[in-house]
């Protein structure tokens, strides 16, 4: 018969089978969300990118104890090479707080995206190549989504990819500008 935190909450139907993916909020008792799913999500990105887990014990207890208590080390200062925006993305899903986590997963992506794609424009912007500012500005601006059937933008996602759009133009305006 299992003991321990694990095996209490496992019995309570709380805890699933693998300690490693769990979040704290689950650990605790709290209400599930699909931001308990995100930090799942940033254990196994952790994982991926760095090849250990980001919480580790020789005990389900102590991997358990390890969520509640313990900062992920950036993902980053293990491999060389990781982005430092997707160090942050990683870093934000496996925020101990669930507030502080993206809440849902497209959030995590659009945001990633938008990062990236402001790297790209300031980048573009830098060496002064209005050409590839307007073609991600037109880019950008053809992946916005469509207002639902209610007249309601759908996620953050627009919201942000919307003011990327809106930073492309203004960087291609000021651009020509300058350029007359």
């Amino acid at each position: 018969r299992e003991t321990g935190l694990a095996g209490h909450l496992r019995r309570a139907g709380v805890v699933p089978s693998f300690p490693e993916y769990t979040a704290p909020e689950e650990i605790e008792g709290d209400v599930v969300t699909p931001r308990t799913d995100i930090y799942a999500l940033g254990v196994v990105l952790f994982e991926m990118l760095s090849g250990v887990a980001p919480f580790r014990g020789t005990t389900p207890d102590g991997v358990l104890a390890r969520h509640l208590q313990d900062t992920a080390a950036p993902v980053d200062s293990l491999r060389m090479g990781i982005p430092a925006v997707v160090t942050l993305r990683v870093s934000q899903a496996l925020e101990k707080e669930p507030e502080k986590r993206q809440r849902y997963v497209g959030d995590l992506i659009n945001e990633y995206l938008f990062d990236l794609a402001v790297d790209e424009l300031l980048e573009a912007a830098a060496r002064n190549r209005p050409w590839a500012i307007r073609k991600m500005s037109a880019a950008v601006q053809a992946c916005l989504p469509r207002a639902s059937e209610d007249g309601e933008e759908r996620t953050v996602g627009s919201i942000v990819l919307k003011t990327l759009a809106g930073a492309a133009v203004g960087i291609t305006a000021q651009q020509a500008l300058e350029q007359d």
